[in-house]
């Protein structure tokens, strides 16, 4: 399935908050986003109505006229049927008598936002951590990715050191 829908302000604020977090295209991220969707619990959904009410709907950004989402079957069967229970939810809640394409894929998109951020502060929680000679190449990736997500004002020396020793790798490969 491919859906035009109209663009709004917070469509770009909330896909560049996306984008900080996941390398995913708009129509992958969407697809991931309707199957976490999912598993969000009903009272959940007005929260996250809230949240996308409080998003910006003016500023610096441009705005396309419309965008474009490109949906496997799976996924249009869970957009269908989410978007009947959303609007059920919504209704019911008083927070809206018309669910639009719009307001849906705000929805589904800062529920995999909330998604997201949740965990990216759950990384490298592990307990055991590895000795230095243990540590494997994904145990290194996902540390990486730790400090670089979470940016921590404690983490900049750390932060500088990784980015020297990057650089001199890169030299050296010259």
């Amino acid at each position: 399935m491919a859906e035009s829908i109209k663009t709004l302000y917070s469509h770009v604020v909330l896909e560049n908050k996306i984008r900080e977090l996941t390398p995913l295209s708009r129509s992958e991220f969407t697809e991931v986003g309707l199957s976490i969707a999912e598993n969000i619990e009903d009272n959940e959904w007005v929260k996250i109505f809230d949240e996308i009410s409080e998003l910006p709907k003016s500023g610096d950004l441009p705005v396309p006229n419309s965008m474009q989402l490109r949906l496997d079957d799976q996924s249009t069967k869970t957009f269908n049927s989410l978007w009947a229970k959303l609007r059920r939810i919504l209704k019911e809640n008083h927070r809206l008598s018309t669910l639009r394409k719009q307001v849906f894929t705000l929805l589904v998109w800062q529920g995999y936002y909330d998604y997201l951020k949740k965990e990216s502060m759950n990384v490298g929680k592990e307990e055991n951590t590895p000795a230095l000679h243990e540590m494997t190449a994904p145990e290194m990736f996902k540390t990486l990715a730790e400090i670089v997500l979470l940016n921590r004002e404690q983490d900049r020396s750390t932060i500088t050191n990784i980015k020297e020793l990057l650089v001199e790798w890169k030299n050296n490969q010259k």
